[in-house]
């Protein structure tokens, strides 16, 4: 591995960052609403860039987000982040916690903590507009889960936790393919149209697929285990 080459991309990467960002701590292109900004305060808060990185916290909690701790402001969303509601909220409630931005990040683990179905533990996909009976899936529940866990909040970041393990448990015994979807969070979304694959299922040895989906689950498994000590969740997570 050449860790020389990862660390100058590290370091050229975050200069980008910073020459996008405005006077009053936005980010460019800011008309693209929270696609640009929801990841920022992380990777910036990563690289030690806490002042630029609050700049924009404090930009997005005076300009986009809401009193309920919605994103609103300016633009509206992308397709992409309008289908996937939760996860732009999610990383910023992460990204603002990390710099202890309290006033953004609790604001907005209020927000996502009041989308989280009280039976299934799973987060809804489609966000405010769903219904009770609403799409749950790995990748919405998975970040959710992982900011709730930044925040402390380490109930509702377990019952993620179980959803997540038990989408595991319901996938076809012995099948070549992940399922990501639930309907009402029981059961598996296993009928997919051609558009709807590559949010819906991963297959073993297909390439060009949305790999990140298992990864952000693993990965919040793995840090919810280190605070829960359970081993189902690292079970569930090495799976």
């Amino acid at each position: 591995m050449d860790t020389k080459s990862y660390r100058q991309a590290i370091i050229q990467a975050t200069k980008f960052l910073l020459s996008q960002q405005n006077d009053d701590g936005s980010i460019r292109p800011v008309e693209h609403g929270v696609g640009t900004l929801h990841k920022v305060p992380f990777a910036l808060s990563t690289m030690g860039q806490f002042d630029r990185a609050a700049r924009l916290c404090a930009y997005a909690y005076e300009n986009v987000m809401d009193d309920e701790g919605d994103l609103v402001g300016h633009f509206s969303r992308s397709p992409r982040h309008q289908h996937y509601y939760l996860v732009s909220n999610a990383w910023l409630a992460a990204g603002a916690q990390r710099l202890g931005h309290f006033e953004l990040s609790l604001r907005a683990a209020d927000f996502i903590g009041s989308l989280q179905h009280p039976q299934s533990g799973g987060f809804f996909t489609a966000g405010p507009a769903a219904s009770i009976d609403g799409e749950q899936d790995v990748f919405t529940t998975a970040t959710c889960g992982l900011a709730l866990l930044y925040c402390g909040r380490v109930e509702e970041a377990t019952q993620a936790g179980e959803f997540l393990r038990q989408v595991w448990e319901k996938q076809p015994a012995g099948s070549a393919r992940l399922y990501t979807r639930t309907q009402a969070g029981k059961d598996l979304v296993t009928e997919i149209q051609d558009d709807e694959a590559f949010d819906s299922v991963l297959i073993v040895g297909k390439p060009g697929q949305a790999y990140h989906i298992p990864a952000v689950a693993a990965g919040f498994l793995t840090k919810l285990a280190e605070v829960t000590g359970s081993q189902p969740f690292v079970e569930t997570a090495q799976k």
